[in-house]
C-alpha cells in the first residue's frame, strides 16, 4: 500500500510540472522572469535525491527525480539561451 502512495505521489508531481514545461517551451524567447539559480539548484538537488533513491531502491522517487532533472535541465537550457541571446543584441 505504501508503494502505491509513493508511485501515485510521484505521478502527480510529474503531471503538475508539465504545464510549466509547456509554457517555458512556448515562451522560450522571453524567459526573464525565471531564475537561473533556482533551476541550477534544482538540477543539483535532483541529482542528490536520485543518488539516494538509487541507493535505497526507491523506484518511485527514482522516476520522479529523473523527470525532475530533465524538467529542470530543459528550463535551464532555455534560460541560458535567452541570456546569451540578450547579450548578443
Amino acid at each position: 500500500m505504501i508503494d502505491i502512495l509513493q508511485y501515485l505521489g510521484s505521478l502527480i508531481l510529474i503531471l503538475h510540472k508539465l504545464p510549466q514545461m509547456y509554457r517555458t517551451f512556448k515562451n522560450k524567447d522571453t524567459l526573464k522572469d525565471l531564475s537561473l539559480l533556482k533551476f541550477s539548484g534544482g538540477v543539483v538537488g535532483g541529482l542528490f535525491m536520485l543518488s539516494w533513491a538509487l541507493y535505497t531502491y526507491n523506484w518511485g522517487v527514482v522516476a520522479l527525480n529523473m523527470f525532475h532533472i530533465v524538467y529542470e535541465s530543459f528550463n535551464l537550457g532555455f534560460i541560458v539561451r535567452s541570456i546569451r541571446r540578450k547579450k548578443n543584441e
